[in-house]
C-alpha cells in the first residue's frame, strides 16, 4: 500500500482516513488478528453505545 495508492484517495482528508485504516489492518496482521474481525467488532461495540437518537435517517 502507499505512494500510488494515495493518488486516488480523493482528498486529503481521504487520504488521512485511508491511510489511518491501513494502519489498523497492518496492525491486526502484525499481530496475528483478522482484521475484518477486529474492525466488525469494534464496529458492534460502537455502535451498541450509540444513543438512538444519533442515528441519522
Amino acid at each position: 500500500m502507499g505512494r500510488r495508492n494515495w493518488l486516488f484517495a480523493g482528498s486529503r482528508a481521504g487520504g488521512e482516513r485511508a491511510a489511518a485504516i491501513y494502519t489498523v489492518v497492518q496492525t491486526c496482521k502484525a499481530n496475528g488478528v483478522d482484521p475484518q474481525a477486529y474492525i466488525a467488532d469494534v464496529i458492534a461495540r460502537v455502535a451498541g453505545d450509540w444513543p438512538t437518537s444519533r442515528c441519522s435517517s
